[in-house]
């Protein structure tokens, strides 16, 4: 094989790869844990929406309205103070599927709709209801 068509092979095998290689939702998620929230991720509620989202997407909050950045990607809605009443921090995180390029919203409400979200961690998993009672519910910690 000639020095060319050796070169135009490996530049079309690039070209193929770079077209259809994309970050699954689970590469999305590591990306986010390690990368954006630096593995401080324990103890805030993570949610993925099911899907990708495309670009110039309206994302409706309680309050406002959020527009998905110039690529397809995984959107990824972070709540800071699972806890905590609404009016608190919490990031909207764009990871797009083809670069892995980042694009973090730092805002203070939820989607308006929270249809379409996986939860990915979720904090309340070891957080129990007790009915104290018919007026009142209580909430405790499982200890471990």
């Amino acid at each position: 094989m000639s020095m060319k068509k050796f070169i135009l092979a490996i530049c079309l095998n690039c070209i193929i790869f770079s077209v259809f290689s994309q970050i699954t939702c689970d590469s999305a998620y590591v990306i986010l844990k390690t990368a954006i929230l630096n593995n401080e991720w324990e103890k805030k509620e993570i949610a993925c929406y099911k899907t990708t989202v495309k670009p110039h997407d309206t994302i409706f909050t309680l309050d406002s309205i959020i527009v998905s950045p110039d690529f397809e990607s995984w959107f990824f809605f972070v709540d800071e103070l699972p806890y905590a009443n609404w009016g608190h921090k919490c990031k909207y995180i764009f990871i797009c599927c083809k670069s892995g390029e980042c694009f973090i919203i730092n805002t203070y409400m939820p989607p308006k709709n929270t249809n379409g979200f996986d939860v990915r961690n979720n904090v309340f998993s070891s957080y129990k209801v007790q009915i104290v009672n018919s007026d009142c519910i209580e909430g405790y910690l499982e200890e471990s």
